[in-house]
């Protein structure tokens, strides 16, 4: 995502994953922040897209579909600065496609993730998952065209943080 003012353009990226049929995008607050600039006073434009695929490439104009309050009030004062540094709690948004950005239209269904959403328990510690992402540094190396390698691994939940407790 992007913003753009008369002196300058500030950019934002990060990994996200259809979590529906219909196209809904799971991904960070911090990724999305620049949309909530789209209807403020500021003189500026904002853009977003989803790359998909792999390598990942430019697909979809993203939309803001939610992100959330406690989250806006929390970092609000960090939009103007370079390197902000947050705890990453609430640091989640959804976005959608809202139009296809090559010739194709866009999909009636999306390939999503299937997410589970039970809470975990102290008993999940040290289970087994898989992390995937496309990570950014090609991004700063070729360009914001740069195609992005899908990378995965496994590992272990070592802290457990829910949306229902304080833990």
């Amino acid at each position: 995502c992007t913003y753009k003012t008369e002196g300058s353009i500030r950019t934002t990226t990060g990994s996200g994953f259809f979590i529906s049929p219909k196209g809904a995008v799971l991904t960070n607050a911090h990724v999305a922040q620049f949309m909530l600039l789209e209807k403020s006073n500021r003189d500026g434009t904002t853009n977003c897209v989803i790359r998909a695929g792999n390598p990942a490439t430019t697909a979809y104009e993203a939309k803001l579909l939610y992100i959330s309050a406690a989250w806006i009030s929390e970092n609000a004062n960090l939009i103007d600065v370079e390197v902000p540094v947050g705890t990453g709690e609430r640091d989640y948004a959804l976005l959608f496609p809202s139009a296809s950005l090559n010739p194709e239209p866009l999909p009636a269904q999306f390939p999503y993730l299937n997410i589970h959403t039970a809470e975990l328990s102290e008993t999940n510690q040290f289970d087994n998952v898989a992390v995937a992402g496309y990570p950014a540094d090609p991004l700063y190396e070729e360009g914001a065209g740069a195609p992005l390698p899908f990378i995965s691994a496994d590992t272990v939940i070592t802290d457990l943080f829910t949306f229902n407790r304080d833990t």
